[in-house]
């Protein structure tokens, strides 16, 4: 999943096995409130992290991200209902 690290954060964690600190999403993965998996093309799947705080807990237990490119695709969902939210739709025509 891309993302933005501290420089100190990835060299704590560099090995000779692992000199990019990949080891380091782990860690950062038990501080986060969601844990993810990424189908590369295709979708993120986020799935809420229950050691992250106890207390706290974020309500969605579990979201999926479709990367869906065509617009007319991502109406039909949201018409369905098989999809609660979107961008970048198009303005429906006429009937």
């Amino acid at each position: 999943m891309p993302a933005v690290y501290h420089p100190k954060l990835i060299k704590k964690h560099a090995t000779e096995k692992d000199p990019w600190g990949l080891g380091t999403q782990d860690e950062l993965c038990r501080r986060r409130r969601y844990k993810s998996q990424l189908e590369a093309g295709s979708e993120v799947v986020y799935e809420r992290n229950e050691d992250w705080n106890p207390v706290r807990l974020p309500k969605i237990r579990r979201l999926i991200w479709r990367i869906i490119p065509s617009a007319g695709n991502r109406r039909a969902l949201i018409e369905r209902g098989d999809a609660d939210l979107s961008f970048d739709l198009p303005e429906q025509g006429p009937r």
